[in-house]
């Protein structure tokens, strides 16, 4: 399926006269490049972890098209790349598209393209994976995948003896739905929802004996995918943007604004909003049976989407691993050595409770110029990466890719949105050095920054945000959208289709409930005042006792 936009088609063409220009490896070294760490003290690396896992299920574009590639120049001084890097293009989309009007003869570009579009020849990518919110990332979207991953028991996924997920042998990385880009920020959270599904599959069956393994399985699906939604919605989004009135319109894709205030007392404020809002009385989940609204334009993630998911500074290029009952450190590892197969390392180790500790104190990077993780700078692919070997620089592939995809830049793209565009560079930051490389790298013109640099670079960000503001145009638009245009969030989520228990327990559940479930020993560090596992759990040392509502 295609991927949408959230903006018009006339801003989409791919302009391929300009998309070396400014150079994206330029970009890459002089905005981008970690000099030192800078870490986003508010929240934890399980941040990280999570939205990855998150991203593969919502969108994956698959194996790039090696029959056209771009070359991206460098320069004689570059310390990592001695010759152009070859990038493979996105492959074509197979859909349904909307076909060039007119091309002409772009002069003096590379001979391995041969035109320039005009603003009539839009073009599509597509998504291997589902857009819906569906948990494919555990359970894949193909049958030869599902049969891999499925027990054929009880309707349970393959686990070891150990609790740790079966290694493919080919390629060295674990059997689950989608194992792309593998590292143990992602590993973990896939490590422990599969034991939660088989969980869920036990209590299930307790309660209605005669099913079979599909259909064990199948509901269990939909109740681990239920809450996957809740848990991203309730806790991940509350916790990197850390913001009362952000938090309670969040949350009312949920509950409702009714039915929290209601719940705390605050029917003034309900009223207020759902004066001006009318659809916040309702949560969508929440208001079981609701019917699916997709208003008017058939469901899809779209490319715009896609562009704002660009998150790749919150990594860390090293992390420590303590124990979790000493806080005493026992391995240190440099991201680069423990990346894709070599990933099993650090899961043969070190206990998943003091990975999960671990990850749930230290912090990610902030979504800031000047701090793109240097590993992904300079990565190398092992040959059964589905984009094939080589060595690549991400940060320069972020900026490439939004370019040949059609993703506007960042004053456009905020016209579209119908948010002020800047004038001036000092309109976007009040960083003076920043402001100053941004002026020397896009040549004086505020048109030509990109908009994931414009969004790195936005001071001061709102109170409370992890990211931009406009960046979160985008996360609020899409974070409704994706609920409420899926049956399974809206007509069939009833007792019916999720049973009883099934509803009963997406209510009650939180991450923090999962992990104490798998990993009691925990308790002595989740106990008893970490409320939001994406938080610093050390920094939570008094109760929250209205989570997961706002504190007004």
């Amino acid at each position: 399926m295609s991927s949408g936009r959230n903006v018009l088609l006339n801003v989409t063409v791919q302009d391929d006269c300009n998309l070396y220009n400014p150079n994206p490896r330029d970009i890459s070294r002089r905005l981008m490049q970690r000099k030192e760490f800078i870490p986003a003290t508010s929240i934890n690396i399980l941040i990280a972890g999570w939205v990855q896992f998150m991203i593969h299920d919502w969108f994956a574009s698959g194996p790039n098209d090696k029959s056209r590639h771009f070359e991206v120049p460098v320069k004689d001084d570059d310390p990592d790349f001695t010759t152009a890097i070859k990038i493979n293009r996105t492959r074509p989309d197979n859909c349904t598209r909307l076909p060039g009007v007119t091309t002409k003869i772009c002069k003096n570009f590379p001979s391995n393209f041969e035109y320039c579009k005009d603003a009539k020849d839009y073009e599509t990518h597509q998504s291997i994976n589902t857009h819906w919110w569906d948990a494919s990332q555990l359970y894949g979207v193909d049958a030869t995948t599902n049969n891999r991953i499925r027990s054929k028991m009880d309707g349970k996924l393959k686990l070891t003896a150990d609790n740790r997920l079966p290694i493919d042998s080919y390629n060295g990385l674990p059997v689950t739905g989608l194992a792309k880009d593998w590292w143990v920020g992602l590993g973990m959270f896939h490590i422990i929802w599969t034991r939660e599904h088989n969980y869920v599959c036990d209590m299930l069956k307790q309660r209605n004996p005669t099913w079979d393994d599909d259909k064990l399985y199948h509901t269990a699906r939909l109740i681990i995918g239920g809450v996957i939604a809740k848990i991203h919605t309730l806790e991940w989004t509350p916790a990197i943007l850390q913001n009362k009135l952000v938090s309670l319109g969040l949350r009312s894709n949920w509950y409702g604004v009714s039915l929290m205030e209601f719940a705390k007392g605050n029917s003034t404020l309900a009223k207020i909003l759902t004066d001006i809002i009318p659809t916040l009385a309702n949560g969508i989940p929440g208001s079981v049976g609701k019917p699916k609204n997709i208003r008017n334009v058939p469901y899809s993630i779209t490319q715009d989407f896609i562009a704002v998911y660009r998150l790749h500074p919150l990594m860390p290029d090293t992390f420590q691993i303590r124990n979790h009952l000493t806080g005493a450190i026992e391995n240190s590892y440099y991201m680069q050595n423990v990346v894709f197969e070599k990933t099993e390392k650090v899961f043969q180790e070190n206990s998943m409770e003091n990975l999960f500790y671990s990850f749930g104190n230290d912090h990610p990077g902030a979504m800031t110029l000047h701090n793109y993780p240097n590993f992904l700078r300079n990565l190398t692919l092992p040959p059964t990466h589905p984009h094939g070997a080589g060595r690549i620089d991400v940060a320069t592939i972020d900026i490439l890719r939004d370019r040949e995809r059609g993703v506007p830049r960042y004053n456009e793209f905020r016209r579209q949105l119908h948010l002020t565009p800047i004038t001036s560079f000092e309109d976007l930051t009040t960083n003076a050095e920043h402001v100053k490389e941004l002026r020397q790298v896009y040549n004086d013109d505020v048109e030509k920054i990109d908009l994931l640099i414009g969004s790195l670079a936005e001071s001061p960000l709102p109170e409370g945000f992890g990211f931009s503001d406009t960046f979160f145009r985008i996360f609020l638009v899409m974070a409704r959208r994706r609920l409420e245009a899926d049956r399974f969030f809206t007509d069939d989520y009833t007792p019916e289709i999720y049973t009883q228990w099934g509803l009963d327990y997406i209510d009650r559940t939180y991450l923090k409930d999962i992990l104490l479930r798998h990993y009691p020993t925990l308790s002595s560090q989740l106990q008893p005042n970490v409320t939001n596992v994406f938080i610093p759990w050390k920094s939570q040392t008094t109760l929250d006792i209205k989570f997961p509502y706002p504190d007004w």
